[in-house]
């Protein structure tokens, strides 16, 4: 998205500063590889459901890896996951499955079931702030090994020199699949509004749903490279006719 939109941002006349990010998950490794100097690495590992598999991991000179979610045996001395969401372990089922296509008796047999293994841990991660990310996983991290449970945003735009970026430029666009309620729950966006007021934001997206508020200068809907390019074209457009006023 970074990629296509910037493009048809530069198409207009308007210099662009692309800097892909993430929030903990989908594609988060991928945008800290250059920002911490990352040798991608693959090992043997096994997935939520134990089947053996090929993982891959970030190693920094020092030592740090950073890794998605799989399960390979190995516990480091300090853990830190990166949550996407600010959702508590407790609510995990409630707020993600009906996304996945469970109905309402599902979501409240796998909530007893959080419930149930939150029990069964050292320590309750039933009301920690981000434990319900990745289904509850982060909170798990928590209880069992430690783990630090950090916004995932925030880190990403530490490591990538969002703020210092933000003092070259006049206007900020985002991308992002969806708008919806949980944009504004630990999401990169959340991240970037707060961060880039009062300069003017806009976003391109892939599909509007139960967002609510006015935090953008504009929204553009694109689902393709094509489309993406477009709306970069027109938000710069829109940018130099405001320079002008």
């Amino acid at each position: 998205m970074a990629e296509h939109i910037g493009a048809g941002i530069e198409a207009a006349g308007v210099s662009a500063i692309p800097m892909p990010v993430a929030d903990g998950g989908e594609g988060t490794l991928e945008c800290l590889r250059l920002p911490m100097h990352l040798s991608i690495v693959t090992a043997n590992c096994r997935n939520p459901w134990g089947s053996p598999m090929r993982g891959r991991y970030g190693l920094s000179s020092d030592g740090t890896a950073v890794a998605a979610i799989h399960a390979s045996g190995v516990v480091p001395e300090k853990m830190t996951v990166l949550a996407d969401v600010t959702t508590l372990f407790s609510d995990a089922a409630e707020v993600f499955a009906p996304q996945k296509g469970a109905d309402p008796a599902t979501v409240e047999r796998l909530a007893a079931r959080l419930g149930d293994q939150a029990r069964l841990y050292p320590r309750d991660p039933g009301n920690v702030r981000g434990g319900g990310a990745a289904g509850g996983f982060a909170g798990g991290m928590w209880a069992v090994f430690g783990a630090q449970i950090t916004p995932g945003a925030d880190f990403v735009l530490d490591h990538c020199g969002f703020d210092e970026a933000l003092q070259r430029v006049s206007a900020v666009v985002v991308g992002e699949g969806r708008l919806d309620s949980q944009t504004k729950a630990g999401k990169i966006i959340s991240a970037i509004l707060r961060r880039a007021r009062p300069l003017p934001v806009y976003a391109v997206v892939g599909s509007i749903g139960d967002y609510w508020g006015d935090d953008f200068a504009g929204v553009r809907p694109a689902s393709d490279a094509v489309a993406m390019r477009h709306a970069g074209s027109e938000i710069a457009s829109l940018m130099r006719l405001f320079a002008h006023q």
